[in-house]
């Protein structure tokens, strides 16, 4: 689908929703090594957030549809993923733009649902709000005493963190079948990002410059950036 849609093949999806953007980021991120997705998802979110490690995967649903009892929902609830690991569980929630779109009673009905469906877990819950946010700092909830972290992320953060891995591989001195499949992986998830409206070049925080003499014309000099790499751009 990915190689289809950016060659403009016909046929391809030509709508790029919040559903989309969720699936095709997270569904590539979970082929990738544990250590690395979730080295990219605890860069991501603001802080850091979240545990150091996470223990095993254990299993990922997108969309599951839980019990809504004790909720403002008449028939049920949908968190977009929801990921079990063996030292804790967690709920995604994820919005389209950046900022404005969260809701903090969205946030209540999920965990409240999730306690419908696990009633005798006792893992810790985290709780990751992508995109939508009003600010960086995480928040805390509590339901029937039992309390929740709400750690903020935004999706541009996810790409940048993706592309830090990126240039990690590519600049390793010690390239392996293994690492060059998932450096495939990481190049397509920024592929996804590019489809759905994102800015996927490097940032000039990364771009090493070899020389630069101040001509006096910011677009003189702009154009004499000679960053180090010869990799290109995605």
């Amino acid at each position: 689908m990915l190689h289809a849609t950016v060659s403009n093949k016909p046929g391809r999806i030509t709508s790029f929703t919040e559903d989309t953007l969720t699936s095709s980021v997270f569904g590539h991120l979970f082929y990738l090594p544990l250590e690395l997705a979730w080295e990219i998802l605890r860069e991501a979110v603001f802080d850091h957030d979240l545990p150091r490690h996470c223990g095993d995967l254990e299993s990922y649903e997108f969309w599951p549809k839980w019990d809504s009892e004790g909720t403002d929902n008449s028939r049920f609830v949908e968190p977009d993923v929801f990921l079990r690991f063996s030292e804790f569980d967690m709920i995604i929630e994820a919005k389209r733009w950046e900022f404005g779109m969260q809701s903090s009673t969205q946030w209540k009905n999920q965990i409240i649902a999730y306690r419908n469906e696990y009633p005798e877990t006792a893992k810790p819950l985290f709780y990751v709000a992508i995109g939508g946010i009003h600010g960086e700092g995480k928040q805390s909830l509590e339901i029937n005493g039992v309390p929740c972290t709400i750690a903020m992320c935004q999706w541009f953060r996810v790409l940048r963190a993706t592309k830090q891995v990126e240039r990690q591989l590519e600049r390793s001195s010690y390239r392996t079948s293994a690492s060059d499949s998932h450096l495939r992986i990481l190049r397509d998830i920024t592929s996804l990002f590019g489809l759905h409206g994102f800015a996927t070049g490097d940032w000039l925080e990364n771009i090493n410059v070899n020389r630069l003499t101040l001509s006096g014309s910011p677009r003189t000099d702009l154009l004499r950036f000679r960053p180090h790499s010869t990799a290109q751009a995605s």
